[in-house]
C-alpha cells in the first residue's frame, strides 16, 4: 500500500484551544485512529489553523491532516475526505457552532526517495480573523464521539448531522428551515417503532417537539410550514415568511434532540447544546453616511460620472492582552471620486454586523480623500 499525507482547511470559529494557549505554540491537538478499517490505515490529526499578524497568532479555522496508507491516491482522497466530513459533523453538533466543509490544502506521496507533493494555496479574509472563538469542550465531545462510535446508525446520523451543518450555515431562513426538516426526514424512520405504518412515523419527533421542548403544536409546522413551503402552494409572502423564521429554532432544536436521542445522549447533556448556539456571524462591514451636493438630476450625467467612496487602503492592528483578549484597530482610507464638481459631505462612519457576532468591540478610523 502506498501512504498519504493530505491535508484540509475548515473555515470555522471552533477552536480548540483559547486565544491566550494559540500564542504559546504548545498547542493541544487531537488524534484520531481508526484500527479497525479493512481497506486502509488512517490517522486523523485535528489542530488549530493559525496565521500570523502583528506578531501574534489568530484563529483563522481548524487544521486536518490525514495520513492514510491505502492503494491508490483517488482512494486516499475519497476515504480521508469522508472520514475528515464526519468529524466536523460531530464539532459543529457538540457546539452548535458553524464549520464549512473541509478544503483540500495539499497532498503528499511519501516515498523513500523522493516525496511529489500539490499543494493549493489558501486565501483568508481578514475580517475572518475578528470573530469570538468557540472553544470546544473535549470531555463533552468525547462522549459524543464515543456513543456516535457505538451507533447502528452512523450512515443516517451522518447524513442528518450534515443537514444540520448546512442548516446552520444559511443567512436565508428558508434554506435553514429546509436543511432541518430534511434532518428529520432521514431520522424519523430510526426514532418510529411503527415507521411503516401511516401517519405513525412522526410519532416520536412529535413527542419530542411537544412533550420534551415543549414548543407547542408539531402538526402546525409540519402541515402549515413544511407542507406549505415544499409542496408550494403557499405564498412566499411576508406572513409566510415571518412564520418560516418562527420555525427554525424549532426545528434546529428538534433536530439537535432528535440526534442526541438515536445517540443514546441524556437529555440534560442535550438541553445544555442549545445553551451554546452560536449563530453565523455574518459580515462586518463599515458604513459611510452623508449628503451630496451639486448632485445633477440627469441620469445620464450620473452614470457618466456616478460618486462613489473606493477603498484605497485598509489597515488592521492586532493586539491581545493577557487574558486572551483580542483588540482590533482598523485604518481606512477611500477615495472620493465623481464628475460635474459634485462634492461628498460626511455626517457619519459607522460599523454594521450582527449583534451575536462575538466582537467585544472594534475601532474605526476612516480618513476620506477627495479627487
Amino acid at each position: 500500500m502506498k501512504r498519504y499525507l493530505i491535508e484540509y482547511y475548515s473555515k470555522t470559529r471552533i477552536s480548540l484551544n483559547d486565544r491566550k494557549e494559540q500564542q504559546t505554540l504548545i498547542n493541544n491537538q487531537w488524534i484520531f485512529n481508526y484500527p479497525y478499517r479493512q481497506d486502509c490505515n488512517l490517522t486523523i490529526i485535528v489542530k488549530d489553523k493559525l496565521v500570523k499578524r502583528d506578531n501574534i497568532f489568530l484563529h483563522t479555522g481548524l487544521r486536518i491532516i490525514t495520513d492514510i496508507k491505502t492503494d491508490s491516491e483517488s482512494k486516499a482522497r475519497e476515504i480521508s475526505k469522508e472520514n475528515v466530513e464526519q468529524i466536523i459533523n460531530l464539532f459543529n453538533f457538540s457546539t452548535l457552532a458553524s464549520c464549512n466543509s473541509a478544503i483540500l490544502v495539499s497532498i503528499i506521496n511519501i516515498s523513500n526517495d523522493s516525496s511529489p507533493f500539490t499543494y493549493y494555496p489558501q486565501q483568508f479574509q481578514e475580517q475572518d480573523l475578528l470573530y469570538a472563538l468557540v472553544k470546544i469542550d473535549k470531555s463533552e465531545f468525547e462522549i459524543v464521539f464515543e456513543s456516535y462510535e457505538k451507533s447502528d446508525n452512523k450512515s443516517r446520523i451522518q447524513r442528518a448531522l450534515s443537514w444540520l451543518r448546512k442548516g446552520m450555515g444559511e443567512e436565508d431562513c428558508v434554506y435553514e428551515f429546509i436543511s432541518y426538516w430534511n434532518g428529520l426526514e432521514v431520522i424519523k424512520h430510526i426514532l418510529s417503532k411503527e415507521n411503516n405504518v401511516p401517519n405513525k412515523e412522526w410519532e416520536k419527533i412529535q413527542v419530542i417537539f411537544e412533550k420534551e421542548l415543549k414548543m407547542g403544536h408539531f402538526s402546525k409546522m409540519k402541515q402549515e410550514i413544511r407542507n406549505g413551503l415544499l409542496h408550494g402552494y403557499k405564498q412566499l409572502d411576508n406572513e409566510f415568511m415571518e412564520k418560516i423564521k418562527y420555525y427554525v429554532e424549532p426545528a434546529k432544536k428538534t433536530l439537535v434532540f432528535c440526534i442526541g436521542d438515536i445517540l443514546s445522549l441524556e437529555k440534560d447533556f442535550i438541553l445544555n447544546l442549545f445553551n451554546k448556539t452560536v449563530k453565523n456571524p455574518g459580515n462586518i462591514q463599515s458604513i459611510i453616511q452623508g449628503h451630496y451636493e451639486n448632485l445633477p438630476e440627469e441620469l445620464d450625467k450620473l452614470i457618466d460620472k456616478y460618486p462613489s467612496f473606493d477603498e484605497l487602503l485598509l489597515q488592521k492592528q492586532y493586539s491581545i492582552s493577557k487574558e486572551g483578549e483580542l483588540t482590533v484597530k482598523t485604518i481606512s482610507t477611500h477615495q472620493f471620486d465623481s464628475g460635474y464638481n459634485i462634492r461628498g459631505l460626511i455626517d457619519k462612519v459607522e460599523i454594521w454586523g450582527k449583534k451575536d457576532s462575538g466582537i467585544k468591540s472594534l475601532k474605526l478610523d476612516t480618513i476620506i480623500n477627495d479627487k
